[in-house]
């Protein structure tokens, strides 16, 4: 039953896949898992012809059958893998910063691999390193530094009839609960030369805010950013390995604990964000 089973899911995996001049290669794959070579023909006529052997016969096959799961396993892999890379084709179609468009493909296709496979860590690393490259990117921009520069000294917040209802300071934004020292290093500084954090906060406040703040819906940002910095966090666990403060190792735990509805929120996350670049 359980063979039946895992067939009748690969055939329904393969009705899916076209028949087209560009999946060619892909069914005469296929088509030779199931063809019997004259080698092969010989060699089970040369067994059958020993069946009296009880415990060389169940060896032969036990050994076919592992045969052939591997060579299912293999077209279902296959068949996986190509639908991942055409998803994340699709979902990075529209995507701006062609730049490195290839390498975000890259990473969303190891992330999803990662996901099937229950790799909680490995799958925040991979999303985690496209949200890393297009933030890079975007603080080299000149026209983001420029923005920061002229601006930094202010932030709009905007109330429900889309007026400007009162007035702060960006750096306060983006350096929220540091001191005095850092939000000047950081104004001198250019954001390229900033912490990932800081980084993630300015492209936040100017992309997916587009530079205004509404007042009613204040935690709005904070609940945005607090998303991608916890995808920064485990990812941290996998990549460095530095002491956490206490902050940080109940926010992974609750996370990891969790994993099977961050899987949900991360991709979520991971949608608004690229959608506002």
């Amino acid at each position: 039953m359980e063979d039946k089973e895992q067939l009748a899911f690969i055939v329904s995996v393969l009705k899916q896949i076209p028949h087209s001049e560009t999946n060619q290669w892909f069914w005469d794959e296929v088509l030779e898992v199931g063809t019997i070579t004259e080698k092969q023909e010989e060699f089970i006529k040369t067994q059958s012809e020993i069946n009296t052997e009880v415990e060389n016969k169940s060896a032969l096959n036990l050994k076919s059958i592992r045969y052939q799961r591997y060579k299912i396993d293999s077209i279902y892999e296959l068949a996986v893998r190509t639908k991942i890379r055409t998803q994340a084709a699709q979902f990075y179609e529209n995507f701006r910063l062609t730049d490195i468009k290839e390498s975000l493909i890259y990473d969303f296709v190891r992330m999803e691999h990662y996901r099937r496979s229950n790799d909680f860590e490995n799958f925040c690393l991979a999303m985690f390193q496209q949200i890393e490259a297009i933030v890079n990117y975007l603080c080299l921009e000149n026209d983001l530094s420029l923005k920061f520069k002229s601006e930094y000294n202010h932030l709009s917040y905007i109330n429900k009839d889309g007026q400007k209802d009162g007035t702060n300071s960006i750096i306060t934004l983006i350096a929220k609960g540091h001191n005095a020292d850092t939000k000047a290093k950081l104004i001198k500084d250019e954001p390229s030369k900033w912490y990932f954090n800081q980084k993630l906060r300015l492209v936040l406040y100017f992309h997916n805010f587009k530079g205004q703040l509404l007042s009613y819906k204040s935690g709005e940002y904070e609940n945005l950013y607090e998303q991608g910095n916890n995808i920064y966090q485990i990812r941290n666990l996998n990549h460095r390995g530095s002491d956490q403060t206490e902050y940080q190792k109940n926010a992974t735990k609750t996370i990891i604990e969790n994993k099977h509805r961050y899987y949900l929120k991360f991709l979520g996350f991971l949608e608004l964000f690229v959608s506002e670049v």
